[in-house]
């Protein structure tokens, strides 16, 4: 379906677990293109302004990002019993980009050049427009989002906003599923074998490298102490999401601090108190950083079942 917009169709009565487990488990699929784009919406999700609107622009970047590292780094195949000799369309891009830049082979997408990045993302949108985007709006009977390429942007509701938000994490764990049988197949298909798929599509959009971040993050807000603790930091402090990385699934500087080990480690995957909420808050706007509804997403976090309320151990500076 290459529709060139697509109203979001009144979901007041629908039922919105029904529509996406008929796009997952039921609707037609001869790529991963369909697991990929509900990740990019989940990944997205909190970047949606006021009219619960998120750019085409995010949500390609995020769509070339995955299948960069997917096809160039991990060498997974996308398409199931393949009768073209190419593969996919984004195969194909991907492919025939390396053909062109024979040195970003095997180089993680968020580790290229920034005009190599562009490139991508503006030859893989195209895959997006076309093939994908429509799909899934087709598969979910309008009910789910909105979009138009004229805006280029897509656009949920408060329901569906809702729904996405609140079930995030579950929603998360079922694509992962179908998307990993998915791979599975075409890798049976082809005769190849690969270990630990699982774990690269859990992690297909975390950054190992978190530089950027931190020298700019640095320069907006000097790092001296822990964020929690307040102890004295040295020049490797690590940083850590306050928001954790295993449900926002995005870097984002807004959510960012600098931790000691001890914090950073005790920590983990949980929420912080609100007292450091606030706090996040307070430092965003002072340094100017901006930031969506910190305790609203802790709240979503929480419903999700990530575990809310930790604070420095006792012992530590500011431990309580």
């Amino acid at each position: 379906m290459d529709e060139k917009e697509g109203p979001l169709v009144d979901n007041s009565d629908c039922n919105l677990f029904s529509d996406i487990s008929f796009s997952l488990f039921s609707g037609k699929h001869t790529t991963t293109y369909k697991y990929a784009f509900l990740k990019c919406l989940l990944d997205n999700l909190f970047l949606a302004d006021s009219a619960f609107k998120i750019s085409f622009a995010d949500l390609n970047h995020t769509f070339a990002s995955i299948y960069w590292n997917l096809i160039a780094v991990h060498h997974l195949p996308q398409m199931a019993n393949n009768k073209t000799v190419r593969g996919s369309g984004v195969e194909v891009v991907v492919s025939d980009f390396i053909a062109k830049h024979p040195e970003s082979d095997g180089v993680e997408f968020d580790s290229l050049a920034d005009s190599f990045q562009q490139e991508l993302v503006e030859a893989i949108s195209k895959v997006f427009d076309k093939y994908v985007l429509g799909a899934f709006y087709q598969d979910t009977s309008g009910h789910l989002f909105g979009f138009s390429k004229k805006e280029k942007a897509v656009w949920l509701n408060s329901k569906s906003f809702g729904f996405l938000s609140t079930n995030k994490v579950l929603l998360d764990q079922v694509n992962y599923y179908e998307w990993l049988k998915a791979v599975e197949k075409a890798l049976k298909a082809s005769h190849s074998h690969y270990d630990n798929v699982s774990t690269v599509l859990e992690g297909i959009t975390k950054r190992a490298d978190l530089s950027f971040f931190k020298e700019e993050l640095n320069e907006l807000a000097r790092k001296e102490t822990c964020f929690y603790c307040g102890k004295h930091l040295v020049e490797s402090a690590p940083l850590d999401h306050v928001i954790p990385w295993d449900f926002i699934k995005k870097d984002q500087l807004w959510n960012f601090v600098f931790a000691c080990p001890t914090c950073n480690s005790s920590k983990g995957n949980k929420i912080p108190s609100n007292e450091y909420l606030k706090k996040l808050i307070e430092r965003d706007d002072a340094a100017g950083i901006p930031h969506p509804d910190i305790m609203n997403i802790a709240y979503i976090a929480e419903i999700n079942g990530i575990k809310r309320g930790w604070k420095p151990k006792k012992g530590d500076k500011n431990g309580k």
